[in-house]
């Protein structure tokens, strides 16, 4: 019969054990879900089956001892495989419950088969020596997590599960010898060894939330430093900003492309954040706080288009946003960007003086063309009153021929009528004629 001191640790550890594992639940996070799940059941199945074992002497013995002993089995299990889960493997959460479910039922069948056909020392071996490989491979898993983030506390994690399997293996031992030595009382050994394990495991159990929360600013800095590769790669600077009810504000984030536009580093700003308001350009400062105060009176997104003075006293266009974080706008954080658009203000300018230019061009095209139609219109003018003065010479010129040949076929024509033409001159007419 154990001493009485030893339940009572049972039963404490037993206790400690289910409200742990309760608790653990509250600090379930997006990639450590299953671990702690499985860790959580695990340290569950541990505490029901040290509970058990308290009331052992008011139940079947056999039964107690035997389901006791295969639910604190799988319970390591589960703690094993949540160890997995911060290596990255797959939660394979059927097959290991159908695992669970086969070993328990091929443990019992074995525990009850050797207190049947043999003494409690033959069970105490095989107990013992399954929960020593239990608690070895959980060693080499801790040592691969340190492997991984090379953190001091899983090598700690990793230690802790060692010595728990030297005292598994403490226990296999003395059992063995209590079988050759027939004297041998391991009773005052065992009140030494089942609260050291129970010790071990106690400070197991808080290792593990250490390694959860060791896994999790891993996470954030792995997080962190993808969104920093991808901020630089980004032509312009994320931030998040603070403006508190008194108008100070404060830059809690801003990525390192601010020191291209503007000279400053992200250090800097986040140090003073007046030197952004003081690189505003004098003429944009009144619309930059007119734009400023109403979004943050009105929780509306933050948006301008303005001039800021670099370190060096370059002009540069860049555009502001931002928007607040959570229905509270005069209260938290507002994230946005700033991004430098002289380029395509640059561009802007250029197609106005183009779409001006074309403008003029056309005004004088117009122009032109009506100057063209003047000369034209003057040319045809001009054109017909030649050609008149023209006929005009030309009519003057025949008319005097022309007249004069009148008169003298009128003078014929009389001097005919007298009979008074030679012979001479009728033969020269008839010759013309002719």
């Amino acid at each position: 019969m154990m001493p009485s001191l030893i339940p009572a640790i049972l039963l404490i550890f037993g206790i400690i054990s289910g409200a742990y594992s309760f608790l653990l639940l509250q600090f379930v996070s997006k990639r450590t879900d299953y671990a702690i799940m499985y860790w959580a059941l695990g340290a569950f199945l541990i505490g029901i089956a040290t509970s058990i074992t308290v009331f052992r002497n008011e139940t079947n013995l056999l039964i107690t001892y035997v389901l006791a002993n295969g639910i604190g089995l799988i319970g390591y299990c589960n703690l094993n495989w949540g160890i997995q889960q911060l290596l990255g493997k797959p939660p394979r959460i059927k097959i290991n419950f159908l695992i669970s479910i086969s070993a328990l039922v091929a443990y019992c069948i074995v525990l009850e088969t050797l207190g049947i056909y043999s003494n409690e020392s033959y069970q105490a071996i095989f107990v013992s020596t399954l929960l020593c490989l239990s608690s070895l491979y959980a060693c080499y898993l801790g040592y691969l997590v340190y492997l991984g983030n090379k953190s001091r506390l899983a090598i700690i994690f990793s230690a802790t599960f060692l010595s728990n399997a030297i005292l598994w293996f403490a226990r296999a031992l003395l059992a063995s010898i209590g079988l050759t030595v027939n004297t041998f009382d391991s009773t005052v050994i065992n009140l030494i060894i089942f609260p050291s394990i129970f010790l071990v495991g106690l400070f197991t159990y808080f290792l593990f939330i250490g390694l959860l929360f060791s896994e999790s600013k891993k996470e954030k800095e792995e997080a962190l430093g993808r969104f920093e590769g991808m901020a630089n790669t980004l032509p312009c600077a994320l931030y998040e900003f603070f403006l508190y009810p008194d108008y100070t504000s404060e830059f809690r984030y801003i990525s390192p492309g601010i020191k291209e536009m503007l000279g400053y580093s992200a250090k800097e700003i986040m140090q003073d954040s007046g030197l952004i308001i003081e690189r505003v350009h004098p003429d944009d400062k009144e619309r930059f706080w007119e734009v400023n105060l109403d979004a943050y009176n009105t929780g509306k997104t933050f948006f301008i288009e303005m001039r800021m003075i670099t370190l060096d006293g370059a002009t540069k266009w860049m555009q502001l946003s931002s928007s607040p974080r959570g229905k509270d706008f005069k209260n938290v954080t507002w994230s946005g960007y700033i991004i430098d658009i002289s380029e395509r203000k640059f561009l802007e300018g250029s197609k106005l003086m183009l779409d001006l230019a074309l403008t003029k061009n056309h005004a004088i095209s117009s122009l032109l063309k009506e100057k063209n139609q003047l000369i034209t219109g003057l040319l045809n003018a001009n054109k017909t009153a030649t050609t008149g003065a023209l006929s005009a010479s030309i009519a003057h010129e025949l008319n005097q021929p022309l007249g004069a040949s009148h008169l003298n076929i009128q003078l014929l024509k009389m001097k005919l009528a007298k009979g008074e033409i030679e012979y001479e001159t009728l033969s020269f007419f008839k010759h013309i004629n002719e």
